[in-house]
């Protein structure tokens, strides 16, 4: 696997994610219903988790690759898959272009 793939893996979860949601049989779906909001609002309230999610997942990459740091800690990490294939190298910037880009 490649960083590519992982991030596509990734992309694939959050949209499975936020589909759930937005569902009212989901946890989160059926505590938006109990707020009784409007279309309107439930729609911001979801865009909203959705930019943080998506936030912190970048952030999370970011400190793998040692761009950023991770609870005051900077350094390089490796992630591997279960052949030893090495993924990192180009996580961060892969999200950024799969799924912060796409949605610009």
């Amino acid at each position: 696997m490649n960083s590519e793939k992982f991030v596509s893996l990734l992309k694939s979860e959050l949209d499975n994610s936020f589909e759930l949601y937005a569902n009212k049989e989901s946890y989160i779906g059926s505590k938006l219903d109990s707020l009784d909001l409007s279309t309107e609002n439930k729609d911001e309230v979801l865009a909203l988790v959705k930019d943080a999610v998506t936030e912190n997942l970048y952030v999370l990459l970011s400190a793998l690759e040692g761009s950023s740091s991770l609870a005051g800690n900077q350094q390089i990490y490796t992630v591997s898959d279960e052949n030893n294939s090495i993924i990192s190298g180009e996580l961060d910037s892969e999200f950024y272009m799969q799924v912060i880009e796409a949605n610009i």
